[in-house]
């Protein structure tokens, strides 16, 4: 019995000893504390929001700040701490059954716990632009709010991004960024930037066509000082030495001799005297002004305006013919007329009246354009007078009064009284002397300013010239010449003859020959214009020819030329070479000649 009984006083004992441990585990818990602010003053009206495995609870903490929760049993949870205007905070807790949980929090308002971190005060920017990066470590929102023009201030999610100009002037310039956030706190940015100019090219020769190669060493200009360290050009062999100015801020290359028909390319490369700058560059560089290829031509004419500023282009080919009108200044392309294939003859240019007379084949008539506009004036009929022949050269002196050839007949034609045409008076010497009816002059040209006119008797043999007066009419004759070619121009009172090894310069004023020895005859030749007595002439070889004093320069090229045609006024040249129309300075001829090859 006593064995029975103390079996079970244990077990009582172990019954009373576990039921005492799940009651202190599921004993209700309390969660209190005081909520105070950054001066330990209880702070009321937080939310204070208890979330635990049994659910959701949420109390206010009142006026002293305090707040109380009573849990059923013990666990885990988080506490969150919440009030407008102030930092929330949230704590992860656990608590027993049974026990009292204190959780006291210091709460800050949002102004106290804000922040705004930026890597960078005061920035220095070189004088080139770019931009930089400013770091920021924020919470709060922020504007930024800059004046100077020359900076553009941007913001991403973790920088303000600074963007500049390139700095042109001479002078350092400043700006301000002020940057303010949400709760009114400002940041001054002060940022710098040197002054520059900074290394550019600012000129070359060529650049906006206001430079060119004949009235001006090639020539390369920057912003700063600056040295060439590299030079190289498309055509080998050109002298690329180069001098600076003083300033040290223009290259020049005085030396480079260009071929008159290739253009060359430079190409180059500078830099600062630190060199820490650099720039690169190149330009075009061309003996001529502009060309333009017209194909496949049989023959070409040229006839410049009487004030020079544009020239007439008259192209045979095998598919037809065109007449256009090109600037003297650059080349350009101004008018056209239209030229119906087989439709006409030749064009002759009147000074008088400023028209171009356009002959018709197989008629007597004539159209007439205004040599400015190219617009159509009218159609001369000249059939009661040339009995339906056609005219196939015309040239007209500066008072309107104009020659022509038609069917071995020599005509004259009057523009300033209503184009009045007849025969010319009858002269002996005109005529072949074994059959009077055949005429001799087979070319018509004019000098002496527009006054005379120069007719001569062949195309490859000239054994005579006649010189007429463009008022008295009254004829001068030279006689067993036997050249090959003649030249005229309105600068000069004469006539340059060419055979195959002499040129000779007839001077009508006095008479006198001059007789220059010569392997660059060719087989034609242009008087250049040069303010001396006597002429200098371009031959077809290329050549300059000096009536002065005998001296010759030959250039290098790829000769012969097809024709050369300088303007009244002496300041361009037309030289048409290998189907092409090239339009060049005149001085490159003359005071320039050592610039081409």
């Amino acid at each position: 019995m006593r064995h029975i009984y103390l079996i079970i006083i244990e077990f009582i004992f172990l019954f009373s000893f576990n039921s005492c441990a799940i009651t202190e585990a599921d004993d209700p818990v309390i969660v209190s504390g005081t909520i105070t602010d950054s001066y330990g003053a209880g702070l009321g009206d937080v939310t204070v929001q208890l979330e635990t495995t049994l659910g959701t609870e949420e109390v206010i903490t009142n006026s002293n700040g305090k707040y109380t929760f009573n849990l059923p049993s013990g666990g885990t949870g988080s506490i969150i701490f919440s009030k407008d205007r102030f930092t929330t905070q949230k704590k992860t807790i656990a608590f027993a059954g049974g026990s009292n949980k204190v959780i006291n929090l210091q709460m800050k308002t949002l102004v106290e716990d804000s922040y705004f971190d930026i890597n960078a005060k005061d920035l220095s920017f070189s004088k080139i632009g770019g931009e930089v990066f400013a770091t920021v470590h924020t919470n709060m929102d922020y504007e930024i709010e800059y004046k100077s023009d020359w900076i553009i201030c941007s913001k991403s999610a973790s920088s303000i991004i600074i963007k500049y100009d390139t700095n042109y002037t001479s002078e350092e310039r400043k700006a301000t960024v002020l940057i303010t956030t949400q709760y009114g706190k400002t940041i001054t940015i002060n940022v710098t930037q040197e002054a520059g100019p900074p290394l550019a090219i600012t000129d070359y020769l060529g650049k906006d066509n206001k430079t060119n190669f004949c009235t001006n060493i090639p020539f390369i200009a920057f912003s700063n000082v600056a040295t060439i360290a590299s030079v190289n050009s498309s055509i080998s062999g050109l002298n690329l030495s180069v001098k600076y100015s003083d300033e040290k801020k223009t290259a020049y290359f005085p030396n480079i001799i260009l071929p008159a028909f290739t253009p060359a390319k430079i190409t180059y490369s500078a830099e600062s005297p630190t060199g820490e700058e650099k720039v690169t560059g190149q330009f075009d560089i061309k003996a001529y002004t502009n060309c333009v290829n017209t194909g496949s031509s049989i023959s070409q004419k040229v006839l410049f305006t009487k004030d020079s500023q544009y020239f007439w282009v008259q192209t045979n080919t095998i598919g037809g013919t065109s007449l256009i009108q090109y600037s003297s200044n650059d080349m350009s392309v101004t008018g056209n007329i239209s030229m119906p294939l087989n439709r006409y003859s030749t064009v002759s240019y009147n000074r008088y009246n400023n028209c171009l007379y356009i002959s018709r084949k197989n008629e007597s008539k004539i159209d007439i354009y205004d040599a400015t506009n190219g617009q159509y004036i009218k159609e001369l009929d000249l059939s009661s007078y040339l009995n339906g022949s056609s005219v196939y050269e015309i040239e007209f002196l500066e008072n309107g009064y104009g020659l022509m050839l038609v069917n071995n007949l020599l005509y004259y034609i009057n523009s300033a009284d209503n184009n009045k045409c007849g025969l010319f008076p009858n002269d002996a010497s005109l005529v072949d002397p074994n059959n009077p009816a055949k005429l001799i002059v087979k070319t018509i040209a004019t000098c002496n300013k527009g006054k005379t006119f120069v007719l001569t008797d062949k195309y490859g043999e000239i054994n005579k010239v006649f010189v007429i007066d463009s008022y008295s009419k009254s004829m001068t004759s030279y006689y067993n010449l036997r050249d090959y070619y003649f030249a005229t121009s309105d600068e000069y009172f004469g006539v340059i003859l060419g055979s195959s090894n002499n040129i000779t310069y007839i001077d009508f004023s006095t008479g006198l020959k001059y007789d220059i020895a010569s392997n660059y005859v060719g087989n034609r030749a242009s008087i250049l214009i040069t303010g001396e007595k006597l002429p200098t002439i371009l031959t077809s070889v290329f050549s300059k020819i000096s009536i002065k004093d005998g001296k010759q320069n030959k250039f290098e090229s790829n000769a012969p030329l097809s024709n050369i045609y300088p303007s009244n006024d002496g300041k361009t040249v037309v030289i048409t070479y290998n189907n092409t129309i090239y339009l060049f300075n005149q001085d490159l001829f003359t005071i320039n000649s050592y610039k081409i090859k």
